[in-house]
């Protein structure tokens, strides 16, 4: 993982686009982002063209339950990085990356990670 701060901010924010360059090591102009006017469902039919045309991927959202799921994030995550979202101090929500269920890197310059974890982005390969 190579760390990638965010350069938009607010609601027009592009940190689950920093959180994904970070991940993938790419820079942060070649990932789409989510658009100000734009849907969940249409920006992740985009980003999903994206990840499966350059590197095979394609990424999956899940509510974050960790008492569902601990041993899914303790065992078969383990020395993984993610992609958790949540609330920020700031009064947005906020993407961050997650190694082990600590915050790895936060792509805000504050980098002071959630309040909480709320929703968990994983990423499977899929085969052309």
């Amino acid at each position: 993982m190579k760390p990638v701060i965010q350069t938009k901010f607010n609601s027009e924010g592009n940190c689950f686009a920093a959180c994904i360059a970070s991940l993938l090591e790419c820079d942060i102009n070649e990932v789409p982002f989510l658009g100000k006017e734009e849907s969940w469902e249409d920006y992740e039919l985009r980003l999903n063209d994206f990840l499966k045309q350059r590197y095979q991927l394609f990424v999956y959202v899940a509510e974050y339950d960790l008492e569902q799921y601990e041993y899914f994030f303790q065992v078969d995550l383990k020395d993984t990085y993610y992609i958790v979202g949540g609330d920020a101090e700031r009064g947005h929500y906020h993407a961050v990356v997650y190694k082990n269920g600590q915050l790895a890197h936060d792509p805000h310059p504050s980098g002071v990670g959630l309040l909480n974890v709320q929703t968990v982005y994983l990423f499977q390969k899929v085969f052309l």
